[in-house]
């Protein structure tokens, strides 16, 4: 499954004109202050530890957003869920 989801993303990075590649830990740092991952929805403190965290992208992939560090935001895994409701 995993390799599946690697190759969907791998060819939606290489579609992707322009941006920038971008790692989990490279969001988490933009999306911290004074040491706190903080979610981009709430503004609510994110508990990383206990897998809380999801990397959210602002406009959705369905939509035409693309995979790139412009497009994603930390999130609380409830916040991102709920946007859709």
């Amino acid at each position: 499954m995993k390799s599946a989801s690697k190759r969907r993303r791998q060819r939606i990075k290489d579609q992707t004109p322009g941006g920038r590649d971008y790692t989990r830990e490279q969001v988490i740092e933009r999306d911290s202050v004074f040491g706190e991952c903080i979610c981009q929805m709430c503004g609510g403190v994110i508990d990383i530890e206990n897998e809380d965290l999801q990397i959210d992208h602002i406009i959705p992939i369905a939509e035409g957003g693309s995979d790139t560090f412009d497009n994603v935001r930390c999130t609380h895994k409830l916040c991102n869920i709920t946007k859709f409701m």
